[in-house]
Parts: C-alpha cells; sequence; structure tokens
C-alpha cells in the first residue's frame, strides 16, 4: 500500500532530524540544542542575508551549502503535505458569492469567509456525486456554514456544538435569518470517544433523515438529490487513493440509505479521530469531509509507572506551552521556567495517534516515537508567512526567543521558578537586553522551583513564617541584583548562538508540512483498513489564508 511506504520514510526522516524540533523553544541553551547542529550547517547558516533565509522553509537551497543540508531540504519538500495532496478541483471559491446573501456571511473575517465559501463548494460536489440531502456539522459553532449550505443548496442540516453559548447564538441567529424555518437544527452535544457518541450520531442522523422538513424560509419543499452515474469517477483521486480497490469495497448494509455528508471545519485535537470512528461506524453517512487542527492537543495515554520510566530515553519532557513573545509562560506557577516537574511529564504515546494498523506497526519495528513536541510542530502555521518576514521582524523574535532562554537557564541553573508580582502590560518585544531584565526583575519575584508556594497565586495560601523561611534561603540568590547580574552573565556566555536561532525556526517551518503529513496520512491508512477506499487529503484552502487547508474527503 502506498501509504505504508510513505509513512516508513517520513517517520524515519522525521525520527533522524528530530534534534530540529524536539525540544521546548525555552530550552534551547539548556538543552544544549545547537551542538547537535552539524558544524558545517552552521557555518552556512549563520548571517544569512534575509531573502536566502526566508527561503529556507520553501526547500531554496543555495550551491555552496553542505550536500547533508541540500538534501535535508529537498526531502522536506519531497514529503511536504502540501506536494502529497492535491489542489481539490473547484473553481475560485469568490466565484459563488453571487449564490450567497451578504447577510449570511456578514461579520466574518477574511479567514472565515474564504473557508466557508470553499467549504461550500466541496460540499456541493461531494453531495452532487453522493446524492445527499443531509449533513451533520460536528463543532458548528455559530452556524455560519450551516445557513449558507442550506440556503445555497437547500440540505438540511443539524449543527452539533460543544459549547451551550454557541448554540444559542447559533439557534438566535438562524432565528433571525430564517424565522423558523426547519431546515438547520443547532444542538448541544460533546462527542467522546467511546460508544455512546457512535449510538447518538446514528440515532442523530435517523431522525434527520426521518423529519419531512419543510424549508419555510423559502416555503418550498426541500429538493431530493440522486447520487450521479459512475460515482467513483467523480471523486477526485489523489495518492492516498488506489483506485484498484475500489470494487474490493463492499458496504455491510446497503439496504441503509446513505444520505448524509459528515463535516467538520477544523476540528480539534481528538475530535478528528472521533469523527473516523464515527464516520465508520454509521452506515447512514455517505461521505466525509474533515479539516483537522491542534494535533498537540491530542489526549496522551496513561502510562503505567514502569511504561513511563522505559520511555524517558526516547522522548521529551512535556510543558504547558510553547512560551511566545508576551511571557506568556509566567502567568502562572506551574508554567514558570525551571519547573522540574514539567520536565518528568514524558508523553510519547497517545489515545489516537498513531491510529492505523499500518503506521503503530512501522513504529514499534523501527523503535521510533513522537512527542507533543512533534504533534505541536505539525500544528504550526506554514513558512509561507516568514516569505514576508524582514530584516527587523526576524531581530524581533530572534530577541524574544533568545531572551526567554536565558531566563529558563539561569531559573534551571539556579533551581528558581518566576511568579508575578503585580499585575502589568506586557510587551511583545524588547528594544534591548536590560529592558527585558528590568521588566523581569521589577514584575516578577523568584522562588524555589520546588516550592508550593510557588504555583500559587494567591498570597494567602502561604503563612508568614514559610514567606520568611523562603525568604532566608533566597536572599542571596533572588534578589534583582544577583538576577540581573545571572542574566546578565547568561546573555555574554549564549550571545554568540543568537544568529542560528532564526536559521533553525526556518529548519523547523521546512519540517511542519513534512510532520502534518505523516499525521494526515495515518488517517488515510486507518479508513482504508477499515474499508473504504475512495479516500483522498485535498487542498480546499489558501495555505496563506488558512494554514489547515487539506481536507480529508472519504465517501462510502
Amino acid at each position: 500500500m502506498m501509504e505504508q511506504k510513505y509513512m516508513e520514510d517520513i517517520a524515519q526522516f522525521l525520527h533522524d532530524m528530530k534534534w530540529i524540533y524536539d525540544f521546548h523553544v525555552t530550552k534551547i541553551f539548556t538543552k544544549d540544542i545547537f551542538s547537535q547542529m552539524p558544524e558545517d550547517w552552521k557555518g552556512s547558516l549563520l548571517n544569512l542575508p534575509v531573502h536566502t533565509l526566508n527561503g529556507i522553509p520553501q526547500g531554496k537551497t543555495q550551491d555552496d551549502w553542505p550536500l547533508s543540508l541540500r538534501v535535508f531540504l529537498e526531502k522536506c519538500q519531497k514529503f511536504s503535505l502540501q506536494n502529497l495532496t492535491r489542489t481539490s478541483c473547484e473553481d475560485d471559491p469568490e466565484d459563488v458569492t453571487g449564490k450567497v446573501p451578504q447577510t449570511l456571511t456578514r461579520g466574518l473575517s477574511e479567514k472565515k469567509r474564504h473557508e466557508v465559501l470553499s467549504l461550500l463548494k466541496l460540499t456541493e460536489r461531494i453531495a452532487n456525486v453522493t446524492g445527499s440531502n443531509y449533513v451533520l456539522d460536528i463543532g458548528s459553532g455559530l452556524g455560519y456554514i450551516d445557513s449558507i449550505l442550506h440556503h445555497t443548496l437547500k440540505l438540511t442540516v443539524v449543527g452539533a456544538e460543544s459549547l451551550k453559548d454557541r448554540v444559542k447564538s447559533a439557534t438566535e441567529r438562524q432565528t433571525r435569518l430564517f424565522t423558523e424555518c426547519s431546515g438547520v437544527r443547532h444542538i448541544h452535544w460533546e462527542l467522546t470517544d467511546d460508544e455512546e457518541t457512535l449510538i447518538r450520531a446514528h440515532r442523530e442522523v435517523v431522525e434527520m433523515m426521518k423529519a419531512d422538513v419543510t424549508c419555510t424560509c423559502k416555503e418550498e419543499k426541500l429538493e431530493t438529490r440522486k447520487p450521479l452515474e459512475n460515482q467513483q469517477s467523480s471523486i477526485p483521486v489523489s495518492y492516498v487513493t488506489d483506485t484498484s480497490q475500489e470494487d474490493h469495497h463492499v458496504e455491510e448494509n446497503s439496504s441503509v440509505e446513505k444520505s448524509a455528508i459528515l463535516i467538520g471545519l477544523h476540528s480539534c485535537a481528538d475530535l478528528s479521530p472521533i469523527m473516523l470512528k464515527v464516520f465508520q461506524g454509521c452506515p447512514q453517512l455517505s461521505s466525509l469531509i474533515l479539516f483537522s487542527c491542534c494535533y498537540h492537543k491530542l489526549t496522551p495515554e496513561k502510562l503505567t509507572m514502569e511504561e513511563n520510566q522505559s520511555n524517558k530515553e526516547n522522548c521529551v519532557g512535556v510543558t504547558d506551552e510553547t512560551v511566545g513573545t508576551n511571557l506568556g509562560a509566567l502567568r502562572k506557577g506551574r508554567q514558570c521556567p525551571s519547573s522540574h516537574n514539567n520536565e518528568e511529564l514524558r508523553v510519547c504515546k497517545f489515545m489516537n495517534f498513531p491510529l492505523s494498523n499500518a503506521l503503530k506497526t512501522i513504529l514499534s519495528q523501527k523503535k521510533i516515537s513522537f512527542s507533543t513536541f512533534g504533534l505541536r510542530l505539525a500544528a504550526q502555521e506554514s513558512g509561507l508567512r516568514w516569505v514576508q518576514q524582514t530584516e527587523k521582524e526576524h531581530e524581533t523574535h530572534r530577541n524574544s526567543v533568545a531572551y526567554r532562554a536565558i531566563l529558563e537557564a539561569v531559573c534551571d541553573k539556579d533551581e528558581l521558578a518566576v511568579k508575578r508580582l503585580r499585575r502589568h502590560t506586557r510587551k511583545s518585544s524588547f528594544d534591548t537586553f536590560e529592558e527585558y531584565i528590568n521588566t523581569i526583575t521589577t514584575n516578577y519575584k523568584f522562588v524555589p522551583a520546588d516550592s508550593s508556594s510557588s504555583v500559587d497565586d494567591s498570597e494567602e495560601n502561604c503563612s508568614r513564617q514559610e514567606k520568611q523561611d523562603i525568604t532566608v534561603d533566597f536572599k542571596q540568590t533572588s534578589t534583582r541584583e544577583h538576577i540581573s547580574e545571572e542574566l546578565t552573565e547568561c546573555y555574554k556566555r549564549f550571545e554568540h548562538l543568537f544568529p542560528l536561532i532564526e536559521p533553525l525556526t526556518g529548519l523547523q517551518l521546512a519540517l511542519q508540512p513534512v510532520m502534518e503529513a505523516l499525521i494526515l496520512i495515518d488517517r488515510v491508512s486507518f479508513l482504508k483498513e477499515a474499508g473504504f477506499y475512495n479516500v483522498s487529503l485535498e487542498k480546499v484552502f489558501d495555505v496563506a489564508i488558512s494554514p489547515r487547508n487539506v481536507a480529508l474527503v472519504a465517501v462510502r
């Protein structure tokens, strides 16, 4: 099977290059990341002109670069999700603007409008091919796509949303637009990874199909679609569709009408795998259109003590959030630098990754594992915006990463954690390191990393005697003067590595679509193992507008 070969090659490639991404960004100095970068790479990547630096994520190389660096970037392009998938056959989504009243798109951002109109055209194609008259929209939010699908395509739609306030808002919006039309209905439903979800999905679809829905907003009966002839050839085929196997697929319950499309726009974390299982287990669903996101939020497996210990050599520590440029990690003590408990949390097994038996076997045989940091890499923006970066923007990003990593190094060395003293306006960038030091030492205090008082924002939870003990124990290492000296010394020690931060970021961006490709091909393989052969990955959105632009499209 072609997917298996791709997964095997991509998994090995990502494993070989894991030094580029498999760490918390704040630990580039404490983990000595740059010592793992080949020396000839360093020589080539230092002090690059902006146009050369910006070309790294797109695989643009220089003739005088080391062969290994050029091969790396070539492989990134070869295995990129954007190059392994086909472009959806729909025309420009703006072509349907005339069919969609402005009232239905009012309030949408440019990104959301592009996504909704593109999804409309894809859904229309799938509905025509399969003869589907119904849509089950999981994660429907405020119901923009639902009202547009109903108004434009006359589909009966049920939108399921996990947040009750959004269900209320979507219902109110629907009523304002179409009075009491029953063609669109919004329900509160938080899908879980269990049998109850499969049972309810079956019930919701059957009830939707049994209801005699009259479109009162247009005062006309909803038209009934019939499947197009030669259905299989109407679905675009990408490399993940093996057409030679299509005739071997036999639907177990062929007497059941297959007339509902399951759609998910930006289905976060475990919701995407759950939807794959719903599609697999609900024969009334004719097809699936799924856009995934937030891979790094996939639920980890609960490991036994023995499993956790055995994984320590192969996995990296997991912390809460990748720190941006706004000191976001300092909001709470549990996100502080040098939180040693975080370093012991090692996650290399997830409930829903890998999904396919094929990838599970590959990773097991090759002794390969992927941590939360690998999944986070897949969820990053594409490198297209990097192309437009100015020298000043690169400098700002470089400094914010370097300064935060220096703070981490000091806290790690002295076994300290940082806690906010008072509320203040967070700056996203600093002109000088002295300004950064002043902000840190003025607005934060340094406490023992293993002190329970350091992880609680409430000063009342710490007794006066405990506070005095902490002050005595750390009065030498936590004074403003001492911290300033430590930060300055650390700055001088690592300053020579600053010019490599942006090239390293470029290498990560080059790997981003490779990691995402592995995750999505695994999901295609999962469906094919379940007997669904009409499965493809399609580029639907403009990646410059919507980074998660690839849909998994499956037809039963």
